[in-house]
């Protein structure tokens, strides 16, 4: 019985195109069309398949809609909505008419919705020899050339339709007005007409939320006692929070790739997240957040109510005060000081219920200041820094986290898994400073050798299962020995780049991790294949990689 489907046809076809624009594949042919309509047909079959058994939808709203609303007399366990294409026009009447029908038809179970725009961005290149490579088109594939008739068919501000002959490259700002578009570049400037109509509608940076209709809004606010939304496939969610449902919601998860600083979205952007520490004390209800952050005052009315409830426990206990949320799940992202003192305060005022911990930093700045908790934090089972971040972080404090299982420190942020879903992007530079940039970092390797005294501290954790270092930890022969004596339902072991070990230690370590599943090493230790021989004594051992960074791969 199928309860939930969710193909991926349309960002591999994507991909393929892609790898062919940047020269990587076969050259550029005819889009293949047929293969569009082929996707949408096994959607719909699969979609008719035992209706009844679906509990995840994925709906395309552009073409598909229609069919799940014929169906949704039949989709009655459908629990959570999963929406792609979100392009500047769908068909969010259609979409709208869904939810309601299936709240109608079955009450409010529809309690989660995904959003997804679709992840095709006009590609144009020009080859060596000056010719035109074709574009990706935003509705559906790679296009061809096409005339400026089918792609621009709107009038001027005189009413005046824009020639069909006329060639111009997509301007941008046209492109985020129409929804985007593709055709041959050419270096006739645009017309005077389309530059006209860009100025007589221009959209406004310090538009608010309310007053910029968003039809991918729309839909939210459709769903009546929503708990859980995944918009980590709609960037434009973060210029929205004030609109989101504060009595209900549970997990909010939002895009990292927040608009730039050249972007008309982004001082709208930067007003919703200077006030998220008040939208949060809002969301009474929330448990999972991820979200990217400007200031370090996120959850400082946490602090504060966490250490009112500690001085006035025993007065609240027969209480009906409000409570702290029961956040399990937080994920966070920014700069690096204002990313350590939410983590402090996060881990403080969550102490009793968090979970899962992640937090990644992007801007290189060294300070004093140190991330420590002398409290117990016994839900604690993951834990990922990654980014300058993870310097600042005692990891004596890990002998407080009985529970954890999963841990990753990383000293840069490294690239998000299933790259090919999203559009390439080149990670900025940690530092504006080139000084700081490139080059040697006294403070960054200073903080990264005390934290090195304290590796030791992993060795406590004795439910540990997945264990990932990268970058230049100290970790010695004893240390590893100790985790490999201590640490005996470790699974999963990622050491990538560190340094301090031999071969020798390295063999002894591996020889007594008895339950190992997946072994990843990359270090600069010579004769690292021997490893391959002590591994044939694992008997879990399904994965393993070697990579010598002193001579050729293992």
């Amino acid at each position: 019985m199928i309860q939930c489907f969710h193909l991926l046809f349309a960002d591999l076809v994507q991909c393929r195109w892609e790898d062919e624009a940047r020269g990587w594949g076969v050259p550029l042919g005819p889009p293949d069309k047929e293969a569009y309509k082929v996707l949408h047909q096994i959607e719909r079959e699969f979609m008719a398949h035992h209706p009844g058994g679906i509990r995840t939808l994925s709906v395309s709203t552009v073409h598909t809609i229609e069919h799940a609303i014929t169906l949704a007399p039949q989709l009655g366990k459908v629990s959570r909505l999963e929406l792609t294409d979100l392009e500047l026009e769908f068909k969010v009447e259609q979409v709208v008419d869904f939810i309601k029908s299936h709240r109608m038809l079955f009450g409010p179970v529809l309690k989660e919705i995904s959003l997804k725009k679709k992840n095709l961005e006009v590609m144009a290149s020009v080859n060596g020899n000056g010719t035109n490579s074709p574009s990706l088109s935003p509705k559906g594939g790679a296009q061809g050339s096409l005339s400026t008739a089918s792609l621009f068919s709107f009038g001027g501000p005189a009413g005046s339709p824009i020639s069909p002959t006329a060639t111009f490259p997509p301007h941008s700002a046209f492109l985020a007005a129409t929804g985007g578009g593709t055709g041959v570049i050419s270096s006739t400037p645009p017309p005077v007409a389309l530059i006209q109509s860009l100025i007589n509608f221009p959209r406004s940076a310090t538009t608010s939320s309310v007053a910029v209709p968003s039809p991918a809004m729309t839909v939210v606010d459709a769903i009546k006692g929503l708990e859980r939304l995944d918009a980590t496939g709609w960037e434009d969610c973060v210029l929205y929070l004030d609109r989101l449902p504060s009595a209900s919601l549970k997990r909010l998860w939002l895009s990292f790739n927040v608009p730039s600083s050249t972007s008309s979205d982004y001082v709208q952007a930067e007003q919703q997240l200077d006030s998220l520490a008040d939208q949060l004390e809002r969301w009474r209800q929330l448990e999972e957040i991820k979200t990217p952050i400007r200031k370090g005052n996120v959850f400082a009315w946490a602090v504060t109510e966490k250490r009112s409830a500690l001085i006035c426990a025993p007065i609240l206990a027969g209480s009906r005060t409000k409570r702290l949320p029961k956040m399990r799940q937080i994920h966070l992202e920014g700069p690096t000081l204002d990313v350590v003192d939410s983590v402090r305060d996060a881990a403080f005022a969550f102490q009793e219920t968090l979970e899962d911990l992640e937090a990644r930093s992007k801007v290189r700045v060294w300070h004093p200041t140190t991330i420590e908790w002398g409290w117990r934090m016994p839900r604690l089972t993951r834990l990922t820094l990654e980014g300058e971040i993870c310097l600042y972080f005692s990891l004596d404090a890990l002998n407080r986290c009985p529970a954890l299982e999963e841990l990753t420190l990383a000293t840069s942020m490294r690239q998000p898994q299933h790259h090919y879903l999203r559009q390439e992007q080149q990670q900025p530079p940690l530092s504006p400073l080139p000084h700081l940039a490139r080059g040697a970092n006294p403070g960054g390797d200073l903080l990264l050798f005390i934290r090195s005294q304290e590796i030791r501290s992993i060795a406590s954790l004795k439910n540990l299962q997945r264990l990932r270092l990268h970058g230049a930890w100290q970790l010695p022969d004893r240390v590893l020995r100790q985790i490999a004596d201590q640490c005996l339902q470790l699974k999963e072991l990622t050491l990538d780049q560190t340094v301090g070990t031999t071969i020798g230690g390295v063999l002894l370590g591996v020889e007594n991790m008895h339950r190992l599943e997946s072994l990843e090493l990359r270090l600069d230790v010579v004769d690292l294949s021997l490893v391959r021989v002590v591994a044939r004594k694992l008997a879990f051992l399904a994965s393993i990689q070697l990579t010598s960074l002193a001579g050729a791969h293992c």
